[in-house]
């Protein structure tokens, strides 16, 4: 998963990458190629598409003041997402938003990563002092005010 993502430089070691998932082992699964590959895990749950108007607000704030430009998630929550969009496009209300980001879907990934995956062909970032980088960056829910990293 992690030299999946690496390859051709969609994202670079050190940026912070949304993670929208739902408790489970695809959290994990992106969660330690984050930390295998040098990415900054931020870990969002996923904004509910029936509840988008409070629910994206949340997810918009999370998303600027970490400045991810990089989503990981499951193909259905993206479809589901895709399908909000669309309806709020006709919608009389305007709806909510999704911010302009890119939106990667971990078991696509997977799939992929399974057919012809060779580990001598992976080469990962080298972090040179570990203890000054940051791995995983933990906002509050913003429940009582807007969420804080």
């Amino acid at each position: 998963m992690a030299h999946e993502l690496t390859e051709g430089g969609k994202i670079k070691a050190g940026e912070r990458v949304l993670l929208v998932f739902f408790p489970g082992l695809q959290f994990m699964v992106s969660l330690l190629a984050c930390f295998v590959a040098g990415y900054v895990a931020v870990p969002v749950f996923p904004p509910d598409p029936r509840k988008l108007k409070k629910d994206l607000h949340h997810f918009l704030s999370i998303q600027s003041d970490s400045g991810a430009k990089i989503v990981l998630t499951h193909s259905l929550y993206n479809f589901a997402k895709k399908v909000t969009a669309i309806t709020n496009i006709f919608s009389l209300s305007g709806g909510a938003t999704w911010p302009d980001m890119q939106w990667l879907c971990v078991d696509d990934t997977i799939s992929k990563c399974k057919k012809g995956f060779s580990k001598d062909s992976c080469e990962f970032p080298v972090v040179e002092d570990a203890r000054d980088s940051i791995a995983f960056l933990q906002y509050t829910s913003g429940s009582t005010s807007e969420p804080k990293g």
